[in-house]
This record gives C-alpha cells, structure tokens and sequence, in this order.
C-alpha cells in the first residue's frame, strides 16, 4: 500500500486514531480486499461525485470529529479544503504529505 494508506493506518494501529479515507464512487468491497486483510480498522467513505461541492460537504459533516486532515500533495486545489477546515476547527491539524514534483 501506498503512503496515502499506510499514515493512516500507523496512525490508527499505533496510536488508535479513528482513521477514515475518502474518495469518490460507489465503495465495492471487493476492489479493496486489503482492507480486512492487510489494514484492518483504517477506514473508506466515498463521496457521490469527485467534485469540490461534494469534498467541501464531507468537511462540513465532519469536521467536528477530524482532528487531522491529511492531504496529499501541494496543489492549489487543496487551498479551499485547508481554508474550510481551519474556519470549522481552528484547532485541527493538517498534514500536508509532499512528494517530488513540479509543484
């Protein structure tokens, strides 16, 4: 699995977060069979569409219960989702994980 699983899980296995991914699409249980096998107890939502509409309102849903978001890579299109976050918990933490790229 790939670092944008295994943070979550290490945060869930080693220091019991409740640790939620999220996507877009229908969640079929057996396009992710690592769940139970590999990564038990780390977590999937899926949002209805892949829209900046859709992931604003999983934060606003949500935002009471995450104490970290943790994005993925330092693109603009993440700016609306830190701004939004910080507005609904100021006292939320926010992991930026870089990678090597153009941005």
């Amino acid at each position: 699995m790939k670092d944008c699983g295994i943070i979550p899980y290490m945060l869930h296995k080693n220091h019991g977060f409740r640790s939620v991914m999220v996507g877009a699409g229908n969640f079929e249980p057996e396009k992710y069979p690592y769940l139970e096998k590999y990564v038990r107890g780390l977590e999937m939502d899926f949002l209805p569409e892949d829209t900046l509409q859709a992931r604003l309102e999983y934060i606003k849903a949500h935002a009471a219960e995450m104490d970290l978001l943790i994005l993925h890579g330092p693109y603009k299109e993440h700016f609306p989702y830190v701004e939004y976050y910080k507005r609904l918990r100021p006292d939320g933490k926010i992991y930026l994980a870089t990678d090597m790229n153009i941005y």
